[in-house]
């Protein structure tokens, strides 16, 4: 049982993290692309 709730857990992490760096990647590239066009306001 312990096992089970073990991998659970890491199956977790393992989707987390990578769904984590691709949201982060997105927001910066949506942050650089607002100071490209908000650049010359």
């Amino acid at each position: 049982m312990v096992f089970v709730l073990f991998k659970a857990h890491i199956m977790y992490y393992c989707l987390l993290v990578p769904l984590t760096l691709l949201v982060l990647v997105v927001a910066m590239y949506f942050h650089w692309l607002s100071m490209k066009f908000l650049k010359h306001a």
